[in-house]
């Protein structure tokens, strides 16, 4: 392995349409994970190409420009820069327990929608989907004696 290919990392980035603070907060706190990064748009320079903000059609001063929590050494982030709604993908959590599980499935659902309820399948013992209230869907799964 390469010295670049060590250093490289993924992290998905998340859009929304000025909820971006509440959504990561949320997450943060449902998965004991921290806010290690906030910026509003307020905060940008006078002199950022971007800086327009509160013009119309343009975020928000008070709005989030990046923000960013860690769980169990893992990064997400964020801003609202999209009206879109987030589509195209799912968000996947791999836990130890069937009690995680069965907490993450139901704290995400609070407010949203489960799309296929927690259950046994062929590749773990506990698979869920849930679409939460902010309109981002998660896989949530526990593999158990099945995973591997």
């Amino acid at each position: 392995m390469s010295h670049q290919e060590k250093l490289m990392q993924i992290y998905p980035y998340l859009f929304f349409d000025g909820q971006c603070e509440e959504a990561l907060a949320f997450y943060a706190e449902l998965m004991n994970g921290r806010v290690s990064e906030l910026h509003r748009y307020r905060d940008m320079p006078a002199d950022t190409p971007d800086a327009g903000c509160g013009e119309e059609g343009t975020p928000s001063p008070e709005h989030i420009m990046h923000m960013q929590i860690e769980v169990a050494g893992h990064v997400l982030m964020g801003s609202d820069a999209s009206g879109e709604a987030p589509q195209g993908f799912s968000l996947a959590l791999s836990v130890d327990s069937r009690e995680e599980a069965e907490r993450l499935c139901s704290g995400l659902a609070e407010g949203g929608e489960i799309m296929l309820p927690l259950s046994e399948t062929f590749w773990a013992e506990r698979f869920a989907l849930v679409k939460d209230r902010f309109g981002v869907a998660w896989m949530v799964m526990y593999e158990g004696a099945r995973g591997g």
